[in-house]
């Protein structure tokens, strides 16, 4: 009998626990540090993939002007078609992978901000995976919503003493535009088979290099700093959703 009354003792400070401070587990939000980290990795992989493209671009541009003056042969061509062929699959297959998996982080970051309650979110969370495949809409809605995740997780923390203005925000999805825009050109623009034309297309190549390599480089400093945020707002909701101790012993000698 004492065993009984001494366990719904237990269980009853356990639902007030519960039930009156609703918890420390209801208000752990969703990890999103491995998400950033896995984004991490595939972006620093692009970066080295972006650096192998511009010096076989340089390779291409001393073939061709061989090409020019009869100085080559046809193994030089082959190795370097061969060389080039690699890298744009490798391109395309590393650009497929970090595009999901900058998704996944990205979902979860606004997710996150709503779940907090300590702020409202402009879209539906799901429009942070939608909206990157809805024409026209892509070519703003994803920014709106990355501003949106970089300020508002920084005043849910109600620390604003250290904020962050959203400028890199802003210099990242101009370069991440100008980088589809010279890929297009690249692409759709150049396509004789001349020398001079392939020349061009090789100058374009390595200008889209560049302008994506500084818009992976400021997606990793943006991604840094927004995880930073994140865990501050996980922290400020840990303490403020942590159950007082007097409330507690005040409850087990009362009850």
């Amino acid at each position: 009998m004492f065993l009984c009354q001494c366990v719904n003792h237990f269980i009853n400070i356990l639902q007030y626990i519960y039930l009156q401070n609703k918890t420390l587990i209801m208000y752990l939000l969703p990890q999103n540090a491995r998400r950033a980290k896995n984004i991490l990795i595939a972006f620093y992989v692009t970066i080295a993939m972006q650096l192998i493209s511009l010096l076989s671009n340089f390779m291409q541009l001393a073939l061709l002007r061989k090409v020019e003056k009869g100085d080559y042969n046809a193994s030089e061509a082959t190795t370097n078609d061969a060389r080039q062929a690699v890298i744009a699959f490798s391109h395309v297959g590393l650009y497929i992978v970090s595009i999901v998996l900058f998704i996944l982080w990205f979902r979860r970051a606004y997710n996150n901000l709503y779940l907090s309650n300590r702020a409202s979110t402009n879209f539906e969370t799901g429009w942070a995976a939608g909206a990157w495949f809805v024409p026209f809409l892509n070519l703003g809605r994803p920014y709106s919503i990355m501003k949106e995740i970089w300020i508002k997780t920084q005043q849910a923390t109600d620390n604003l003493l250290t904020y962050k203005p959203a400028d890199i925000v802003g210099w990242w999805w101009a370069l991440w535009i100008a980088n589809n825009i010279a890929a297009n050109i690249a692409t759709r623009v150049f396509k004789g088979s001349t020398v001079e034309d392939l020349t061009n297309l090789t100058y374009a190549n390595m200008v889209s290099d560049i302008v994506e390599l500084a818009a992976v480089i400021l997606a990793i400093m943006m991604i840094k700093q927004t995880a930073v945020f994140e865990e501050n707002l996980q922290q400020s909701l840990l303490v403020e959703k942590q159950p007082e101790g007097d409330d507690v012993l005040n409850f087990i000698v009362n009850s």
